[in-house]
């Protein structure tokens, strides 16, 4: 894979369509690392309906302005907590540990959780295993609301009761 130096024609032209996107994202260089790798692609090889194109890099920064406020950031860590605040307080004897970073949270199990994750959707709420197949992973939206975390914990706590 060739290198080119960011001030090279073939990448500084794809990282300045991206800035002239949106001016006012706050993330214009150096953010960008000094070397761009860029692959030799032939014609046919790759396409993307919207990859780099100005609307895409528009949203990114819009994503990024947003995600980088530390008010928002807070918010992520103290509704991660809470999730996982709810979850130890389920008291049953398979649930062995509750881990997590921010909303990302896992629920180990002393059994396999297939069937935790399956009575759980059944209830409405989507998870998914990990792991060896013994944890509950929950992946929520960055604007989970207080009332749909509680909602999840009570959904689970009725899920993890139904193990034998």
């Amino acid at each position: 894979m060739p290198f080119y130096p960011v001030n090279h024609p073939v990448p500084a032209l794809a990282y300045q369509s991206a800035i002239h996107a949106s001016p006012s994202c706050k993330f214009k260089p150096p953010f960008i690392p000094f070397l761009v790798p860029v692959l030799a692609y032939a014609a046919g090889d790759h396409g993307s309906t919207f990859a780099g194109n100005p609307m895409v890099c528009n949203a990114a920064c819009a994503v990024f302005d947003i995600i980088s406020q530390p008010s928002f950031l807070a918010s992520v860590e103290a509704k991660g907590e809470r999730l996982r605040a709810g979850l130890r307080k389920i008291s049953n004897p398979h649930v062995k540990e509750v881990r997590g970073v921010g909303l990302l949270c896992g629920m180990q199990l002393d059994v396999p959780a297939g069937p935790v994750v399956n009575a759980a959707r059944e209830m409405g709420v989507l998870a998914i295993t990990a792991g060896s197949g013994d944890v509950v992973r929950l992946v929520p939206p960055l604007v989970v609301s207080d009332a749909e975390i509680d909602k999840c914990v009570e959904v689970l706590g009725k899920a993890v009761a139904q193990l034998q």
